[in-house]
């Protein structure tokens, strides 16, 4: 069998196909970024494909006999409601143009009262897909998965390692049915098997119905912290998400969206699953120790493996700049003229400044463990950063090396717009271990403008002076 996953690069899409390939099944993973993709299997494939374009959409699908969509807009922002409804046409369409038997749709437990935009976008595109006969479709209703790169639980996880005391704005009081990743995923994969013949919707629920201030107390309890939670009776939407946006690490809009599906209960009930498919609940701690013991694995790619605090997501600042010559010219720059003794192409003095403080702490400054080559070599350093990846003319991204509260990544990327024209962009990743890293963040975020734009003109002023010399 032929199985098609839209949202192969999200947080249930790269855990479900693992698993579809274990069961034997042939999958093509589609996305609009297949280079995120990583997975090397002889029965995996990778397709482009966006839901906006029908063309490229119907393309994807070709061939295939089942499909589980998984993608949905959360982070997209603005004009949630109109993007889904016409994506999940445009679904529909590529369905019935190419006989898919199945759709698999993971859509969002409901509340029973008023919906805001998201839970709105989830119920159109559910009632857009049944709307036609010729592809069966199967929806299960999830509320809050627990699992490592889940929203709902990242933002709790955050939360919990942050702050010891919590205002609690109240749409912490609405309760949910928290479900384990492990049993989610389990139903997910399965369901593919079942043949059904009429349109179905299951609720996939955790065994208990739990307010979201209950699973942050939990949760800290069963991780050994004690956390106080203060109640406020009103906070409007701009300051809750604002106030999440502040002390988690989670992107703004999916903040936004969160902070709006939980005004409300989310009532679930497993048992029609159950019947069809059964297995034994996780309880909500027993959720949570699965999550870490993961994580903790010895072959775990989790950047939590060591530092079990750090955020999932992170924070980001970044710049660019166009430079009239080949990104050829400006790689070589780069190469020769990037730590050492040449420095970081613009105010020296701060990055010696800030090498001297982490000398003073014990950490490496800017010293490099070993020479480098004079190329880059990903494995090898720059000064204390660490060459992490490397793709010549194209990309270079550095690890941060120097003591400090959290993960941080610099990355160089060169986009050629023209024969001697480069688009040079540069972006800070910086992951917080707990609030001191989200005061790290904050602190250095002012000189973030004044450091990296410099970098990028130093760098343009470099490889013209070095165009000209030569």
């Amino acid at each position: 069998m032929k199985i098609g996953v839209i949202g192969a690069t999200g947080y249930v899409g790269k855990k479900l196909i693992p698993l579809l390939l274990e069961d034997g099944q042939y999958v093509r993973g589609i996305c609009r970024s297949p280079e995120k993709l990583s997975i090397d299997h002889p029965n995996f494939e990778v397709a482009s494909a966006d839901l906006m374009d029908l063309k490229s959409l119907c393309l994807s699908l070709s061939g295939l006999d089942k499909v589980y969509l998984l993608a949905h807009g959360m982070n997209e922002g603005n004009g949630l409601l109109e993007r889904e409804t016409l994506c999940a046409k445009n679904i529909r369409t590529a369905l019935i143009e190419n006989n898919i038997q199945t759709l698999i749709y993971l859509g969002a437990l409901l509340p029973e009262t008023e919906l805001s935009e998201h839970m709105q976008a989830r119920q159109a595109t559910s009632q857009i897909l049944k709307s036609q006969q010729k592809t069966t479709v199967i929806e299960l209703r999830a509320g809050i998965i627990i699992g490592s790169g889940s929203i709902a639980f990242e933002v709790m996880r955050d939360l919990v390692y942050h702050l010891p005391v919590l205002v609690m704005p109240p749409w912490v009081k609405s309760t949910s049915p928290p479900i384990s990743e492990k049993n989610a995923l389990y139903w997910l994969s399965k369901i593919s098997s079942v043949e059904l013949k009429e349109h179905q919707t299951f609720d996939i629920a955790g065994p208990e119905q739990i307010s979201y201030g209950n699973q942050i107390q939990r949760f800290a309890k069963s991780i050994g912290k004690t956390r106080w939670l203060v109640p406020i009776n009103y906070l409007p939407l701009k300051i809750s998400t604002w106030w999440l946006w502040l002390i988690t690490s989670a992107p703004t809009n999916t903040a936004k969206s969160l902070v709006m599906g939980l005004k409300h209960d989310l009532p679930g009930n497993a048992s029609a699953i159950q019947k069809l498919l059964p297995q034994q609940l996780l309880s909500f701690e027993e959720s949570i120790h699965s999550v870490i013991e993961q994580e903790q694995c010895t072959d775990s790619q989790s950047h939590r493996k060591d530092h079990p605090a750090i955020g999932f997501f992170c924070k980001e600042y970044s710049c660019s700049h166009e430079v009239a010559a080949s990104s050829k010219k400006i790689w070589l720059t780069l190469q020769n003229h990037l730590g050492g003794k040449s420095g970081y192409f613009s105010h020296s003095w701060l990055w010696k400044t800030r090498a001297i403080m982490d000398k003073m702490v014990g950490g490496p400054g800017l010293s490099s463990p070993k020479p480098r080559s004079n190329y880059f070599i990903q494995g090898e350093f720059v000064d204390s950063w660490s060459i992490e990846k490397v793709k010549q003319n194209e990309l270079l991204t550095l690890g941060f090396n120097m003591k400090a509260p959290g993960l941080g990544f610099l990355s160089v990327s060169l986009e050629s717009i023209s024969e001697e024209h480069t688009k040079v962009s540069l972006k800070a990743e910086w992951y917080p271990e707990g609030w001191k890293g989200l005061i790290y963040w904050w602190a250095v975020m002012p000189l973030h403008s004044i450091v990296f734009n410099g970098f990028l003109k130093g760098v343009e002023n470099k490889t013209l002076h070095d165009s000209k010399s030569s």
